[in-house]
């Protein structure tokens, strides 16, 4: 799921890429 404009998800935790 899309949490933000430049997130991206590794596994199951949300990162701020």
């Amino acid at each position: 799921p899309a949490a933000g404009l430049a997130t991206y998800w590794t596994g199951t935790r949300p990162q701020l890429s």
